[in-house]
C-alpha cells in the first residue's frame, strides 16, 4: 500500500469506529454528550479520508482544522467530482452541523443536546461516513 491509501483507509477506520461508538452512546440514551462528540469526529475523520482520497493534502500537522473543513469539503467535492453543489453544500452543512453541537455539548456547562439532537447529529454523521465510504470502495 502507498502512503496515501493507508492514510485514507486509516481515516476511514477512525470515522466508521466513531459512528458505531456514537451508535452506542445514542442507543443508550444516557450520554448525550459523549454521543455527540463522538458523531462529529466521527465525521471529522470520514471528511478527512474523502479530501485526502480526492488529492488534498491536509497541513504539514495532518489534519486540518476544525474552522476550515467544511468549506473545504464543499470546495472539493464540487471542484474534483460530479456532484451538484447542492449536494457538496448538504455536506457541508452536516458538518457544520455536528461541530456547532458538539462543541454545545463539550463546552457548554447549562445544557445537554436532547434526544432530537443526537438523532440528527447521527444521521449527518451516516450520510458523512457513508459518503465517504462509498466514494473510496468504489
Amino acid at each position: 500500500m502507498d502512503g496515501k491509501l493507508d492514510r485514507v483507509e486509516a481515516w476511514l477506520a477512525v470515522a466508521l469506529q466513531g459512528l458505531s461508538a456514537g451508535r452506542l452512546l445514542r442507543a443508550n440514551g444516557a450520554l448525550p454528550r459523549s454521543a455527540a462528540s463522538r458523531l462529529y469526529f466521527a465525521g471529522y475523520a470520514a471528511v478527512h479520508a474523502t479530501l485526502i482520497h480526492l488529492g488534498s493534502e491536509p497541513p504539514v500537522r495532518g489534519n486540518w482544522p476544525h474552522s476550515d473543513l467544511a468549506e473545504h469539503l464543499r470546495a472539493t467535492l464540487a471542484a474534483r467530482t460530479q456532484m451538484t453543489r447542492s449536494k457538496a453544500n448538504s455536506f457541508k452543512i452536516d458538518l457544520a452541523n455536528l461541530y456547532n453541537l458538539r462543541v454545545r455539548a463539550d463546552y457548554g456547562a447549562m445544557g445537554e443536546p436532547d434526544r432530537p439532537a443526537v438523532d440528527d447529529a447521527f444521521r449527518a454523521c451516516s450520510r458523512l461516513v457513508g459518503q465517504a465510504e462509498g466514494m473510496i470502495r468504489s
